[in-house]
């Protein structure tokens, strides 16, 4: 699309952070808990490089 429609996609969209979860978290139960407050697209788990397990944050 042109810059307008990019420029206004992006106004629509947002990524949040959240922190300090606990490691047994899943994408599942985040996605629930936001869900509640609006269109959720897709959640990133961060997991750790070595062990792959859950870091405990998510965007």
């Amino acid at each position: 699309g042109n810059r307008y429609e990019q420029e206004k996609l992006l106004k629509q969209s947002s990524t949040l952070y959240v922190g300090n979860l606990s490691f047994y978290t899943t994408e599942e139960q985040v996605h629930e808990l936001f869900s509640k407050s609006g269109d959720v697209k897709r959640i990133v788990i961060g997991l750790d490089k070595v062990k792959k397990t859950a870091c405990g944050f998510c965007f």
